[in-house]
């Protein structure tokens, strides 16, 4: 049996009264809220994440049931529950029978040293491991609310038939040879390294992306489609010079789409782009003035109003 309270009734919900089949909802971006559940306790909290998604922090037990599996993870749940230092994120309801599938069972994650090395699922199974499988297992460390973010896109990236799309340079899938020194690499290639946690390779997936997407301004390639709600999610988690490179692929997009857009997909483009304007908006007052100037200019290319 599946109870929904819903998100307002319970804004946190601490430690120790989280429980295995607790349903949970965070915010995604600044539109979408997810999903998930509590799957069992193996030192930390393990939880899977569904592929569902609402405008609304809203799910009922019909969709919870039809959901898939997006992804299993350890989750931080003292930071993102109890403490409320990061995102928000909301226990929603209770699954009160609920068990880990036996599908399950299968899913590892290391733990403990090379000395001691040990893989546990969400069953709380537990064996010794060789180094190189703890290695090569994801590790039993839980994650926050941008690591799920970054998780998920990651997943989302990878579910996307990228050969369907084009870039300035080919095909949206292929690493494409440069004609002066190195590839140009793919579109979900770059958007990896854009979430790879490291910022030098976030730089310059940025400069691949403003190359490939909107070739200096000049014109916006299909493959800018399904890659701008990715974007969107990098700049609300990225520094302020990282913002300033994706601003500049905004930009392009606006500008591209306020010239001509003929076909469907530049339409949808700039749809999805208007749909954005609140966080571009937001943008305009930051202190940052690179900040400041491209999102002024984004605003005022899809408005036709001064930002």
């Amino acid at each position: 049996m599946i109870k929904i309270w819903g998100w307002e009734k319970k804004p946190r919900t601490m430690l120790r009264y989280l429980k295995i089949g607790d349903i949970f909802c965070f915010q995604y971006d600044h539109r979408t809220y997810r999903f998930g559940r509590i799957m069992a306790k193996v030192i930390f909290h393990i939880v899977e994440i569904f592929d569902y998604t609402s405008d609304q922090p809203i799910i009922t037990e019909t969709d919870i049931l039809a959901a898939k599996r997006l992804l299993i993870t350890p989750l931080d749940t003292y930071s993102l529950f109890d403490r409320k230092s990061e995102g928000e994120w909301r226990i929603i309801g209770r699954q009160e029978d609920y068990t880990p599938p036996e599908d399950a069972r299968d899913i590892w994650f290391s733990w403990g040293d090379r000395s001691g090395a040990r893989k546990s699922n969400v069953f709380d199974e537990t064996v010794f491991i060789s180094e190189t499988e703890w290695k090569a297992l994801p590790p039993l460390s839980p994650g926050g609310d941008y690591d799920m973010k970054r998780d998920v896109a990651k997943q989302l990236i990878a579910e996307v038939d990228w050969s369907q799309y084009e870039t300035a340079y080919g095909n949206a899938a292929q690493d494409i040879p440069h004609f002066q020194c190195r590839q140009t690499p793919s579109v979900p290639r770059s958007l990896g390294e854009l979430f790879s946690g490291n910022w030098n390779k976030a730089m310059q997936a940025a400069s691949d992306l403003w190359a490939g997407l909107c070739h200096q301004h000049a014109y916006v390639s299909s493959a800018a489609l399904p890659a701008c709600d990715f974007l969107i999610l990098g700049l609300q988690e990225a520094d302020d010079k990282l913002k300033v490179e994706l601003l500049d692929i905004f930009l392009g997009f606006a500008v591209c789409t306020g010239r001509s857009a003929e076909t469907d997909w530049e339409k949808q483009l700039r749809d999805k782009l208007t749909s954005h304007l609140p966080v571009f908006a937001g943008l305009v007052s930051s202190e940052n003035e690179d900040i400041s100037y491209f999102s002024g200019r984004i605003v005022e290319e899809l408005t036709g109003k001064e930002g």
